[in-house]
């Protein structure tokens, strides 16, 4: 999304809570011992708990503890009976009041719980989850989704996460289903009901959000790390050999961590488990991580590449934390950062080391940096460190920030420090604060004490301000000759960067410490900018082609670059000769795609320097080049331009095409199966009559035999013949959604069901992803594809104020589902009657747990607005003479 001055209201519907939304200090869990009977044919579970407590405060009369849906039916305190139990709905509450008498002269006691709960089916708590068994039969399994706040759906607890404790697990379940929790099982005791009763290891002292047990059908596959831990991949029945190559990624992992960390894995087994129904990607449970089916699973043929790498990379991700958040947790939610981004950077670098083929710090550029640059320019992000009051405020900040920018700035950090003492500031953290909880700080201190360097200072201006800068860079004179060496003196400049004006209000002015790398072709200079501008010298080559000034080399800093016409000039010609690393050909095109959106550079420079990537074959730099056209493109799918807009890009994406083909070649560069389908995929909605019948051939042939057609190419082959399709096709895509089990194959049918050209088919794609065919958690596929279709922009958004009321209870409990289905329902759209629209709707259909993601979209509908209006005839112009 993207805020601005064109009169947009940042509206927040938030209950200001001026209570502390923390429980209550004077008493604190030390163990619990935890005893849960699920119920899988009545959705029900009984439970009773002891919690041993220590008591802060003896003159106390209550105890507050978090409860939601939850009955609890009795306690008691070292058997002394509760003489009230009374819930507080709103703060989420079970108060349990006691005879003063129970509490005198105790530092410690025993606190019992009997209580009784639902298994629900919102995908968080303790929740049921639907699969198919062996004989066709639908059953369902019973597992757990506990962060941020939703252990206290399964059992009474201090659900915050300073709040650890030891905890002891027992689950009675069918004799048949298998029990997994955080550790390993203790004892086994059969009951009469054909049932039993399976106790596990006492946990490491640790927080209730990363508690977990699943109880269900499953085959295994398990291997032992280096270390000695015990890992598995538990998979559905029948599809273990899909556990295969993640048990390798795992193993490989988990031994790499140990020895760069310096600290030993603290379990003695470690679980993968894929789950058939899951809101997120995965969730890092110590020792059970749970995981969206295909987001764990890889099938050696029918899993496409961009899928088995994103699922490497969430393999990754998890075993990160269990170091950064499980071993050490941030102290409260507004830390979240400190999780979130550390395992985002992370999951890089097993895949750096032990499969460089993938060039995956390139594809960072074109991923995380990316991303977070882009969300953070809108007025409407917030700082990395943000404030958290309320427990509805949590989920919202699960996003890009946390993630990609923290990824971000840490990698900037450490190519800053260095790789090497920046991982020795890392084991001493993770060593001084093992099993507690901490601040920013912490971390800031571990690093400046290993790197004898001022990070604090440096590191505050990137997490506790939102945004970032643009450098402007200018030319201070001509060149001259300094001992023999061709020398420019530069001036940098440093303001914010916001992504929907060039103009800044004296309130929006910040400034940051920026560490700088400037290169030439013959010099690097490196320094930091502390205020708004500082002017350096650098030596420059003396041939024509190699006069160009790159700033932020290998852009890994987290800021934007504007050049003078003269130095863009040179930079273009540096981009064509490829003289410019693909780190550095992307950020300069990530630069000057967002510099054009906010007006500090024409549309038409944009498109022009664009033209200097014609032949580029890098995937990273590819994604970017499929960035910066597709959001032009969505700017002017509606305007008369669009189709010499759409002939401009087959221009400019056909040579590499033709390049690399549709069918993979032998020993091609691995990631070119990526960029084929990118390619394939962006050009399916350029209308070329050429590529349409391609794709039509091949997707015959694919009816006939689905081994046919290679996984790379299934989606681009599906959403090129959606885009043509007619009721009968729509009919023979839900007929083959009903016919595959395969994750992938089920989401690639539900993006292509979005893509119809027919608004009757749309609806009846949008209607289907709200029913009971398609699992809630991909109901997203369905609805941003349709979204994005320039078809359904509008009867998607017509279809969620229809639909409001159904979509908020079906959505109920799953903050990322509904603030992901109002981004894409509201974001494409360009112009200020359509923000006052999306404003006015929710005003009076709040959705508090998608207040930021409102606004967002509310700020980019508004920017794209002004975009057009800006570089619309101007563009227009340009493309009736381009010749690309």
């Amino acid at each position: 999304g993207i805020n601005a001055e064109y009169g947009a209201v940042a509206f927040s519907f938030r209950m200001s809570s001026e209570e502390s939304c923390f429980l209550p200090k004077n008493v604190a869990p030390i163990r619990y011992e935890i005893s849960l009977i699920p119920d899988l044919q009545q959705f029900i579970f009984s439970g009773e708990e002891t919690v041993e407590i220590k008591i802060n405060d003896a003159s106390l009369s209550k105890i507050q503890l978090h409860a939601v849906d939850l009955q609890v039916q009795s306690s008691e305190l070292d058997n002394i009976p509760a003489s009230k139990i009374t819930f507080d709905t709103k703060e989420e509450r079970v108060i349990l009041e006691f005879l003063p008498e129970a509490f005198q002269n105790k530092t410690t006691a025993k606190l019992h719980l009997k209580f009784t709960g639902e298994l629900n089916n919102k995908l968080a708590g303790f929740y049921r989850s639907k699969y198919k068994a062996a004989d066709g039969s639908e059953r369902f399994m019973a597992t757990t989704q506990f962060e941020a706040t939703d252990a206290r759906r399964a059992f009474p607890c201090w659900d915050e996460p300073a709040h650890k404790a030891i905890f002891s697990i027992t689950i009675e379940a069918p004799k048949d289903r298998i029990v997994v929790s955080n550790m390993p099982e203790i004892s086994r005791e059969e009951l009469p009901n054909n049932s039993v009763r399976i106790r596990f290891a006492d946990s490491p002292i640790m927080s209730t959000y990363l508690v977990a047990f699943i109880i269900g059908e499953f085959d295994f596959l398990e291997g032992k790390s280096e270390g000695g831990v015990l890992v598995r991949i538990y998979t559905p029945v029948g599809k273990s050999e899909q556990g295969r190559f993640p048990l390798q990624i795992a193993l490989e992992t988990l031994t790499f961590y140990e020895t760069l960390f310096g600290v030993k894995f603290p379990l003695p087994k470690l679980d993968l488990l894929a789950i058939p129904d899951f809101a997120a990607g995965a969730m890092e449970n110590w020792g059970a991580i749970t995981y969206r089916e295909a987001r764990l699973l890889i099938d050696p043929v029918k899993t496409s590449t961009a899928l088995k790498l994103a699922n490497m990379k969430t393999i990754n991700h998890e075993i990160a934390h269990m170091w950064f958040g499980n071993l050490v947790t941030m102290k409260w939610w507004d830390n979240l950062w400190l999780n979130e981004g550390f395992a985002r950077y992370m999951e890089h670098i097993p895949v750096a080391k032990f499969y460089p083929e993938y060039e995956i710090w390139t594809q960072f550029v074109s991923g995380a940096w990316t991303q977070a640059l882009d969300l953070d320019g809108l007025k409407t992000s917030h700082p990395i460190e943000v404030p958290v009051k309320h427990s509805n405020e949590i989920n919202e900040i699960f996003d890009s920030i946390s993630y990609a920018k923290g990824a971000s700035v840490i990698r900037m950090l450490a190519t800053f420090l260095g790789e090497e003492t920046f991982f020795k500031g890392i084991h001493n953290y993770l060593e001084k604060h093992k099993y507690a909880n901490t601040v920013t700080e912490n971390l800031w201190s571990a690093l400046a004490d290993a790197s004898g360097k001022p990070v604090q200072q440096m590191m505050n201006s990137w997490t506790k301000q939102m945004g970032y800068p643009v450098i402007s860079v200018e030319e201070v004179g001509e060149q001259k000759e300094e001992n023999g060496n061709i020398v420019q003196e530069l001036r940098l400049t440093q303001r914010r960067f916001l992504s929907g004006k060039s103009q800044l209000a004296p309130d929006e002015e910040q400034k940051w410490i920026v560490p700088i790398t400037i290169r030439s072709a013959v010099d690097t200079q490196r320094f930091i900018l502390e205020d708004t501008s500082a002017t350096i010298k650098i030596s420059v080559g003396k041939e024509e082609g190699s006069q160009w000034i790159k700033v932020n080399d290998g852009s890994v800093g987290f800021y934007r670059v504007n050049y003078t016409p003269q130095l863009w000039k040179k930079l273009g010609v540096a981009v064509k000769s490829k003289s410019l690393s693909p780190s550095d050909r992307l950020g300069l095109l990530t630069d000057s795609s967002a510099l054009a959106s906010s007006g500090r550079l024409s549309t038409v420079d944009f498109l022009s320097f664009l033209s200097n990537y014609s032949g580029e074959d890098d995937y990273s730099v590819f994604s970017s080049i499929i960035g910066g056209l597709g959001a032009v493109n969505l700017l002017l799918d509606q305007e008369a331009c669009h189709p010499q807009f759409k002939l401009f890009v087959r221009k400019l994406l056909n040579p590499t095409l033709q390049k690399i083909g549709w069918d993979v070649k032998p020993g091609e560069p691995q990631l070119y199966s990526l960029l084929r389908s990118m390619i394939l995929n962006f050009l399916g909605g350029m209308d070329d009559p050429e590529h349409l019948v391609e794709a039509k051939k091949r997707f015959g042939v694919y009816l006939a035999d689905k081994n046919t057609l290679p996984a790379d190419l299934q989606y681009p082959v599906l959403k090129a013949v959606a885009r043509d399709g007619d009721a009968t096709l729509f009919d023979t895509f839900i007929k083959l959604l009903k016919e595959t089990d395969f994750a992938e194959e089920q989401r690639n049918l539900l993006r292509a069901l979005g893509q119809f050209p027919n608004e009757e088919l749309i609806r009846k794609a949008l209607d289907l992803s709200i029913s009971s065919t398609v699992r809630s958690q991909d109901t997203m596929f369905v609805v941003g594809s349709a979204a994005h279709n320039p078809k359904g922009r509008h009867l998607s958004w017509q279809w969620l104020q229809a639909n409001w009321e159904k979509i908020s209870q079906f959505s109920t409990g799953q903050n990322f589902l509904i603030s992901g289905l109002i981004s894409s329902c509201t974001s494409y759209f360009n112009s200020t009657e359509k923000a006052d629209e999306i404003e006015s709707f929710f005003r009076s259909h709040p959705a508090p747990t998608a207040d930021r993601t409102i606004n967002q979209s509310v700020e980019s509908v508004r920017a794209s607005a002004a975009w057009l209006k800006r570089d619309l005839f101007a563009v227009q112009s340009w493309l009736s003479s381009s010749t690309l």
